[in-house]
């Protein structure tokens, strides 16, 4: 909890340096003899625009950021209340190792990363837009029987859930390649909480990244990752692992782009699978 949080801002923040803790922790900047560069002590539902006036240059140049490891859904979503810092979040934080792998945690640091590169398509904020459908017995695919529920946002991801059937599930999205375009979205965590229920992913499984041109009949698959690696290892399951997948074959094109669950075991209908933030990004330096 806040105690980790505080063991790791001591060790690597400078002594009156500005962070952001983005919930409701004030005792993190008395304890570490850090600075809050915002008159926010947390998020004050309903007014974005005030609040991300302030934020989002302050978090051009800051390193930490103190963040719930769960966006609780019991009262409000982060991502909703201030969708452009969840944003510069994604696309410059990243959460260190030295979290990784903790049961439970309630908060954790963010540190400033590489630049993963402009969003062109969020698959999130466009999951409504987004084709789901069920594989049944003999892998037949078939229209789900109903939206899957929505999921917090866990360690610095927002996830997207697919509906499972007896042999897994996915969603479609048509989409226009730019140039330099890259699939990002990460795989893993084996939990993840709904605002009324609690879900636990498939194991022996693996999440799918797979493309059709329109016009061809049948998908391409691009990327395969096992959803639970080392299943042996007591703390599998409990970070995320990226996934990344050039476009550039498809730069000009319309295609569309399949994410995916396939299971070599029945599955029981009606569970999850998520991928983390999945989007389009322009690889920094191309847009």
């Amino acid at each position: 909890g806040p105690s980790r949080v505080i063991r790791f801002l001591r060790q690597h923040a400078e002594p009156g340096e500005e962070i952001f803790v983005a919930r409701s922790e004030p005792l993190v900047y008395f304890a570490t003899d850090t600075v809050n560069p915002t008159p926010f002590g947390g998020v004050i539902p309903g007014h974005r625009e005030e609040q991300e006036a302030i934020l989002l240059p302050v978090l051009e140049r800051i390193r930490f950021v103190v963040m719930s490891d769960i966006d609780q859904p019991l009262y409000t979503y982060y991502s909703d209340e201030l969708p452009g810092v969840q944003a510069v979040l994604e696309r410059h934080f990243e959460m260190p190792r030295y979290f990784a792998g903790l049961k439970e945690s309630w908060v954790h640091v963010l540190v400033r990363g590489e630049d993963r590169g402009p969003t062109v398509v969020d698959f999130f904020d466009q999951r409504g837009e987004g084709r789901y459908w069920v594989r049944g017995k003999g892998s037949v695919i078939e229209p789900a029987p109903e939206e899957p529920a929505r999921l917090a946002t866990h360690f610095n991801r927002r996830p997207l859930s697919i509906l499972l059937g007896l042999r897994g599930g996915g969603v479609d999205f048509d989409i226009d390649v730019p140039e330099g375009a890259v699939f990002q979205g990460d795989v893993g965590l084996e939990g993840m909480t709904a605002a009324d229920d609690f879900f636990k992913h498939p194991r022996n499984t693996r999440l799918v990244v797979e493309i059709r041109r329109e016009g061809e009949e049948g998908f391409r698959q691009l990327h395969a990752e096992p959803v639970l690696k080392n299943n042996y290892i007591r703390t599998a399951g409990r970070d995320w692992t990226p996934v990344e997948v050039d476009l550039s074959d498809y730069a000009g094109e319309r295609v569309t782009l399949r994410l995916a669950l396939e299971a070599d075991r029945l599955i029981q209908p009606g569970r999850l699978s998520w991928w983390g933030s999945p989007r389009i990004a322009l690889r920094p330096g191309t847009g």
